[in-house]
């Protein structure tokens, strides 16, 4: 989402899970952003490719070119990082957002690494100029917080929020209102049936708004 909407967006972005229901998510929440942004997006799943040749080659297609400038890993996967060396560009940075399981390793080509120049980061958290700048963003309306939010509830639904973070219940963001004391997990866009008010200010595919927060509350 942020490299979508960023001022200067990439050319292409391809995502890729092994779970289908978050890749039709992500295009219904940034196909028509990344269209007005001139952004070809591209979703793909590895498990619906007959090998994974097949999928090397959709990449390619996706990118438009042989490899990545920038490449996010949100899974904590070790083999993941090894086919990102292979699939990084020269002078590509390969960001191990997830990092890795404590006691599992990565194999690393570091002939690849230094001959191509590519740049591996890895950050346990943002430092507070950067969290003023995202601030900064999403109070000039730049980036849109509201397409990270995947359901709302109640303070008794704390728990079952947790437990549906840690199982991928929910492609995003769960909020939990306090102020709330009692309501089901519901993603904005089934609200139409419990609270009509705050459905009908929903944004353009079901994104949270303030507007729809305030009729929600």
């Amino acid at each position: 989402q942020r490299a979508i909407e960023h001022d200067e967006p990439p050319a292409a972005v391809v995502v890729t899970d092994l779970a289908t229901d978050r890749l039709e998510h992500i295009e219904r929440l940034l196909g028509g952003v990344a269209r007005e942004k001139g952004v070809r997006l591209s979703c793909l799943n590895p498990k619906t490719f007959s090998d994974p040749a097949a999928f090397e080659v959709a990449l390619a297609e996706a990118a438009g070119k042989d490899a990545f400038d920038d490449i996010v890993l949100c899974a904590p996967v070790a083999p993941l990082v090894t086919t990102a060396i292979a699939q990084a560009a020269p002078r590509a940075v390969v960001n191990v957002f997830a990092g890795l399981a404590i006691g599992k390793t990565a194999l690393l080509d570091l002939d690849a690494i230094a001959g191509r120049n590519i740049r591996i980061v890895g950050s346990s958290g943002s430092a507070l100029d950067d969290m003023k700048s995202v601030v900064k963003k999403v109070e000039s309306g730049s980036l849109r917080t509201g397409r990270s939010l995947a359901a709302v509830g109640g303070l008794a639904q704390t728990l079952e929020g947790l437990v549906g973070m840690k199982e991928s219940r929910f492609p995003g963001k769960t909020v939990i209102f306090p102020g709330i004391p009692d309501f089901a997990l519901t993603p904005p866009g089934d609200l139409a049936a419990s609270v009509p008010e705050a459905a009908k200010l929903l944004d353009t595919g079901g994104v949270w708004t303030n507007g729809a927060a305030d009729a929600f509350l």
